[in-house]
């Protein structure tokens, strides 16, 4: 989906707002994978099929609003940007194992994983041009969230146990403020 409004009172001053998303409510699979391993003479010895079950959902949202306004040598800015990002996907995986000279086998794992992305900023510029002089200035601060979980277990002996060692919990966030201003003098 995307959508933009724009209004413009006079003609010097300009709003816009701004929407992009996209959304996948839900994909899901079902997988057979049959797998077949041949010796030297063609001749099938060892087997593995795998059953793959898995769904997720994304989501991403963006949302930005711009107001602009003219004066005579300059130009005045404002921007503002809201986007999201959320993700979740789950996986089981079943394996039977049949190969040569072992024991047949089964590997079994889960996979959860899910992640959600934030991030707001917003910046001011100023511009001025005048006969051989330009000058231009601004600001901006932004801050990010982002959070990613992933939970695994696999089979030991036969019942799914969940492993810290395979699993992950990530948290992150960062803001920052930063300034410019810049000064051009045309010789010409």
């Amino acid at each position: 989906v995307n959508s933009s409004l724009e209004y413009t009172p006079d003609d010097k001053t300009t709003f816009t707002l701004s929407y992009r998303g996209y959304f996948s409510p839900k994909s899901a699979g079902l997988y057979f994978v049959p797998n077949t391993i041949y010796n030297a003479q063609n001749v099938a010895e060892s087997y593995y099929n795998t059953i793959n079950d898995h769904n997720s959902r994304n989501i991403n949202n963006n949302v930005s609003f711009q107001v602009e306004r003219k004066f005579d040598n300059s130009t005045l800015s404002l921007t503002t940007y809201y986007i999201t990002s959320n993700y979740k996907k789950y996986e089981n995986v079943l394996t039977d194992l049949n190969f040569a000279n072992q024991p047949p086998s089964a590997q079994n794992f889960i996979s959860n994983n899910w992640q959600d992305v934030k991030l707001f900023s917003q910046q001011v510029d100023y511009g001025w041009k005048k006969d051989k002089w330009e000058l231009e200035a601004g600001g901006k601060y932004s801050l990010v969230k982002t959070t990613s979980t992933l939970d695994f277990s696999d089979d030991e002996n036969g019942k799914l146990v969940y492993r810290p060692d395979k699993s992950n919990i990530f948290n992150y966030t960062e803001g920052y403020i930063a300034a410019y201003a810049s000064a051009s003098l045309n010789l010409k």
